[in-house]
C-alpha cells in the first residue's frame, strides 16, 4: 500500500514544483511590479495593502473550501484554481489598466494561497504517518528547489526589454504546465470522506487541543516572516541598495539554499527521534538573530547581504519542516477544516504584515531598512510555542481519521 502510494506522491510534488517555479518567478517582482504599473493609482507605502486585500479574499475562500470540496471534489476544484489563476496572469501581462491590474493582483495572489492548499490534500491523502517528517521534507525541498533556482532566473529576465511581463509570462507557462499534470495524472484521485464542519465549529475544538495551537502560532510567525520579507525586501535592496534586478537574483539564490540543504535530513530527523519543538526552536532563534543584523550592515557589498540572509533561511528552513511534520502528524487528509485553519496562516500573515508595516512606515518616520530589526524581535516570539510544545508521537494526539 504504501509503495503504491509513491508515483502519486512524486506527481503531487511536480506539480508543486511547476507551481512553486511560477510563484517564486513573480513573488519577488510582484511589489515593484505593482509600483511601476500602478503608482499613479496608489502610492508606494500603500502597495502592501494589495497584499492584504489579496490575504483576506484567500481567507473567505479558504474558510468556504471544505464545503466545497465536498460538492465538487478537490481535483475538480483544482482545476478550477489553475483556470483562474491563468486567467488572472492573462489580465496582469496584457492589461494596462491601473485599476485593472490591482483587481487582478488581489484575486491572482488569493488564487496562488488557494492551489497549495489543494495540493495539500493531494499530497496528505498518500502519505503513512510514521514517514510524515520524510515526506514533507521531500515535498518542500520539490517546492523551495524552484523558490531557488527561479529568482536567479526571474531578475535575468526582467533585464530584457520586456522586463516584468516576460516574468509573468513564463509564469504563466508554468502554471499551464501544472494544470496538465492535475487534468491528466490526478484525476483518478478518489476523495476521502470529507469532514466539513463551520469554523465556528472547528476552531474551538481546534484551539483546544494544545499541539495544534502551538504549531499554529508557530506556522503563523514563519508565514508572517515570509509575507514581510517577500513585500519589502526586494524594495530595500533595489530602491534602497540600487541593486540591480540580476544581482537580487544572485542575492535570492544564495538567500534560499537552505530549504533545499536542509529539510529533508531535518524531515528524517523528525521523524526519528520526534525532534520537531527543538529544530522549531533552533530555527526561530537563528531566524530572528539573523534578521536583526541586517540592519547594522546597511551599505554592504551583495555577497555580505547573501550570507546574512542564507543564516534566515537556515532558520526559516528548520521551522518550516518542523511544523509541517509535527501538524500533518496529527491530522489526517478527511480533516480539511483543520487543514484549513492552518493554512489560513498564510491569509493572516499576508494580511497583517502589510498593515502592519504600513503603519509603521508611514505614522513613525520609520526607513524600511528598520523594518527588519522589527521583524526579528517578531521572531523571537517564536519560542514561545515552540520551547512549550510537548515532544509526542503521532499516535498521542492525532485527530480521527475520515479518509482510511
Amino acid at each position: 500500500m504504501i509503495s503504491a502510494f509513491t508515483k502519486p506522491r512524486l506527481l503531487v510534488s511536480l506539480a508543486g514544483f511547476i507551481l512553486s517555479i511560477h510563484a517564486a518567478l513573480t513573488a519577488y517582482v510582484n511589489s515593484s511590479y505593482l509600483a511601476e504599473m500602478c503608482l499613479c493609482t496608489i502610492p508606494e507605502d500603500f502597495i502592501g495593502l494589495i497584499y492584504a486585500l489579496g490575504s483576506i479574499l484567500a481567507l473567505a475562500c479558504i474558510t468556504t473550501l471544505p464545503r466545497i470540496l465536498q460538492r465538487i471534489g478537490n481535483w475538480s476544484a483544482t482545476v478550477f484554481s489553475l483556470v483562474v489563476l491563468l486567467s488572472m496572469l492573462s489580465i496582469i501581462i496584457f492589461s494596462t489598466s491601473p485599476m485593472l491590474i490591482a483587481i487582478a493582483f488581489v484575486i491572482y495572489l488569493a488564487t496562488g494561497i488557494i492551489i497549495f492548499y489543494n495540493l495539500d490534500i493531494f499530497l496528505e491523502h498518500f502519505s503513512v504517518d510514521a514517514k510524515t517528517g520524510n515526506i514533507r521534507g521531500t515535498y518542500l525541498t520539490f517546492l523551495n528547489l524552484a523558490w531557488v533556482l527561479a529568482p536567479f532566473i526571474s531578475g535575468q529576465l526582467i533585464d530584457h526589454p520586456t522586463g516584468f511581463k516576460l516574468v509573468y509570462g513564463v509564469g504563466a507557462v508554468m502554471v499551464s504546465l501544472a494544470l496538465y499534470i492535475v487534468l491528466t495524472k490526478l484525476h483518478v484521485f478518489k476523495d476521502p470522506k470529507y469532514k466539513a464542519q463551520a469554523i465556528l465549529i472547528t476552531l474551538p475544538h481546534f484551539w483546544k487541543n494544545t499541539a495544534l495551537r502551538k504549531v499554529f502560532i508557530a506556522q503563523f510567525l514563519l508565514e508572517f516572516f515570509f509575507a514581510w520579507m517577500v513585500i519589502y525586501l526586494p524594495l530595500y535592496l533595489n530602491v534602497t541598495l540600487g541593486f540591480s534586478w540580476s544581482t537580487i537574483g544572485s542575492i535570492f539564490f544564495m538567500m534560499l539554499l537552505p530549504f533545499v540543504l536542509f529539510q529533508i535530513p531535518l524531515g528524517r530527523i523528525a521523524d526519528r527521534w520526534h525532534l520537531e519543538p527543538h529544530i522549531m526552536s533552533i530555527g526561530f532563534l537563528i531566524m530572528a538573530i539573523c534578521t536583526g543584523i541586517l540592519v547594522s550592515v546597511g551599505f554592504a557589498s551583495w555577497w555580505v547581504l547573501g550570507i546574512i540572509l542564507f543564516g534566515t533561511r537556515v532558520g526559516a528552513s528548520a521551522v518550516q519542516v518542523s511544523t509541517e511534520s509535527y501538524f500533518f502528524k496529527h491530522i489526517h487528509s478527511g480533516n480539511i477544516s483543520e487543514i484549513g485553519i492552518f493554512r489560513d496562516t498564510i491569509p493572516i500573515a499576508y494580511t497583517l504584515a502589510p498593515i502592519i508595516a504600513t503603519i509603521l512606515l508611514t505614522t513613525t518616520g520609520l526607513e524600511t531598512l528598520h523594518l527588519f530589526l522589527i521583524l526579528g524581535i517578531f521572531m523571537l516570539c517564536g519560542l514561545i510555542p515552540s520551547l512549550t510544545l510537548v515532544r509526542k508521537r503521532p499516535s498521542d494526539q492525532t485527530l480521527p481519521s475520515h479518509s482510511r
